[in-house]
């Protein structure tokens, strides 16, 4: 699937030197269960290094930690918090690297509205392996499992069960 993902807004010139070669290696990077990172997306290039990992650095204070698929009412629900992801190409049914913080503030908007399932789309899916064990600094594991994409393969998820 082809986001069509305007790129110039992405370019971070900053991040071209120095900082691609300490961070985005995934034998460096470790997911929510300690094993290492596993590449999310190319198409759209996603992470905050635009190397397809949810990699999490010092630079990133967002803490772009968690691989997601986008759902279109996650992207109206952060567009209406100041994030319009939209003007960037983005679409429902793309992956992308959120901020932790802007995923648990979709959780707890579902969590208010009483468990109710037209708003439970507004918290994406998380791919567990793909998602950088930073995540956990501000949202549990147990909410992340609770959103899990269905039926990852269990082998990239070091055979657990999610």
């Amino acid at each position: 699937m082809s986001c069509n993902l305007y790129q110039a807004n992405f370019n971070q010139p900053d991040f071209q030197t120095d900082t691609m070669s300490n961070f985005g290696k995934a034998h460096q990077s470790l997911n929510v269960f300690k094993k290492p990172l596993i590449l999310f997306s190319k198409d759209p290039m996603t992470g905050f290094y635009r190397n397809g990992y949810c990699d999490v650095g010092p630079e990133d204070k967002g803490n772009h930690a968690i691989a997601v698929t986008l759902t279109d009412s996650f992207l109206d629900f952060t567009a209406a918090n100041g994030n319009n992801l939209r003007s960037a190409g983005l679409t429902g049914g793309c992956k992308w690297c959120v901020c932790a913080g802007r995923w648990k503030e979709a959780l707890e908007h579902y969590k208010k509205s009483g468990d109710d399932a037209a708003t439970k789309s507004v918290v994406p899916k998380v791919h567990l392996a793909s998602t950088h064990e930073r995540a956990l600094d501000v949202v549990s594991m147990e909410d992340l499992k609770k959103f899990a994409a269905d039926r990852e393969v269990p082998k990239q998820l070091g055979d657990r069960e999610i």
